[in-house]
């Protein structure tokens, strides 16, 4: 037996090894091709980087609004007229102009995401500052020149005095900065909307992640379990000591053995085997059960929500059971808040909370083609693990023929939800009960006759 174990693990640990390298190997690939370290700092990351690039935004559009102003108040001063105001106005439109404004754009949006990530002092800081200035000295120019060709024209009439020159000069510097603070506030609404987008998008990638991580975890759990089995095993073989020895050797025939009778062995032994193999491949074309995920991946087209592990096996059915264990062996999600059980419940509650995030679910109804099929323990179990969210949770046992959730909470059905009916929608009455802390349950209520029920 301990042979035949060995072997067993044997044979198991290379699939259990694969599957973990498969797990893991998917959870590095997703990092990878996201980029993501730590879901948390990265939240934190693009919480803070949203913060600051508004913060730019705010004084940008601050500083703009200020150099407009100072731009109109010096233009009044120095009479510039429309027909200036349309040059200046071109001169920013031109091809040549407009490339040298998108590499300033493109040296601003550099500049900023370097400083994110050095200090002032960094030589990449030092040189994308560099080239903005001298991208900046390139505009300044190019207006000097128009309003320059502009004055000549007025020269002839009249001399341009050294304050009117001054206020000149001031008007190029305010032209060429407020070109840049323009350019400045499109890199930062450009950065703004993709970190906006990347915060969009995380809560998706943590739910990914989070069930890469499951499934790497619970490999690596079978791995070691069979592993720490394969060890207990050898070393139980080592202890063990030898208790078989030969009396005697066996003494080989010299005479035939009866050939009939080895013959109709041999052909009744292949006749069970072929006529067992035919029953069984019989039955299993007979039997048209389901019974995997993948066979109800291929029958329906709906969506499959959570997968539940059956643990009726270890319990006894609930419409059975009368002692104080039902609430116990109902509910397991009371008792192992930590188990699979309970963490396939949790996942339900959340693929119905995202089912469609864009209306709140108010209302869920458990319901089944056939009886017995685990309505009423998913609805006990799943309104347990949402009250424990801190959720208002109120269960209503509309099963008229069997109900079952007072036996599963162990309250009175003297009122319920037919005592309810039949008094159409008398609210005086205390029919809701109170089961534990944020969870209601209603229950079915007495059977009061199936003429006065239909009759309500």
């Amino acid at each position: 037996l301990i042979f035949s174990n060995a072997k067993f693990i044997g044979a198991q640990l290379p699939r259990v090894k694969a599957e973990v390298y498969s797990a893991d190997l998917a959870v590095r690939n997703f990092k990878e091709k996201y980029q993501i370290t730590d879901l948390g700092q990265s939240q934190a990351a693009i919480a803070a980087n949203l913060e600051r690039i508004g913060s730019q935004i705010d004084s940008v559009e601050a500083e703009l609004a200020a150099l407009n102003s100072r731009s109109k108040n010096l233009q009044e001063k120095l009479g510039v007229n429309a027909q200036q105001a349309l040059s200046v106005n071109s001169l920013s439109k031109s091809p040549v102009m407009q490339g040298v404004l998108q590499d300033l754009r493109e040296v601003q949006g550099k500049l900023a995401e370097a400083r994110s990530r050095y200090l002032e002092s960094s030589p990449t800081v030092v040189q994308l500052k560099d080239k903005e200035a001298q991208l900046k000295r390139t505009i300044q120019d190019q207006y000097t020149q128009i309003l320059q060709q502009q004055q000549t024209g007025r020269a002839n009439k009249l001399q341009i005095g050294q304050i009117q020159e001054d206020l000149t000069t001031e008007l190029i510097k305010l032209e060429v900065d407020r070109t840049g603070l323009a350019s400045q506030l499109t890199v930062l609404s450009n950065q703004r909307d993709a970190y906006t987008k990347k915060a969009a998008v995380l809560p998706r990638l943590e739910q990914q992640l989070r069930e890469d991580q499951r499934e790497l975890s619970a490999a690596q759990s079978t791995y070691e379990a069979l592993l720490k089995s394969l060890q207990e095993i050898k070393v139980i073989e080592n202890q063990t000591v030898g208790n078989v020895r030969i009396i005697e050797t066996a003494q080989i025939s010299k005479q035939p053995i009866n050939a009939s009778k080895t013959s109709a062995m041999m052909a009744g032994s292949l006749a069970g085997i072929l006529l067992s193999t035919a029953v069984v491949y019989l039955l299993e074309n007979i039997d048209k059960r389901i019974k995997s995920v993948e066979q109800v991946r291929e029958l329906f087209e709906y969506r499959l929500l959570a997968t539940i592990p059956d643990f009726s096996k270890t319990s006894r059915s609930v419409n059975a059971i009368a002692t104080s264990d039902a609430r116990r062996l109902a509910i397991p999600v009371l008792e192992r808040s930590h188990s699979s059980i309970t963490e396939s419940y949790r996942m339900l509650h959340a693929n119905l909370t995202f089912f469609n995030s864009e209306k709140v679910m108010q209302v869920i109804v458990v319901t089944s083609s056939v009886p017995k099929e685990g309505k009423s323990t998913t609805v006990a179990n799943l309104a347990a693990v949402i009250a424990n969210l801190g959720y208002r949770v109120l269960i209503v046992d509309a099963d008229m023929r069997r109900p079952s959730q007072h036996e599963i909470w162990q309250i009175p059905n003297d009122a319920g939800l037919k005592n309810f009916i039949a008094a159409r929608g008398d609210f005086n009455s205390p029919v809701i009960q109170k089961v534990m802390n944020n969870l209601y349950v209603l229950s079915a209520g007495a059977n009061t006759g199936s003429a006065e029920f239909i009759d309500s």
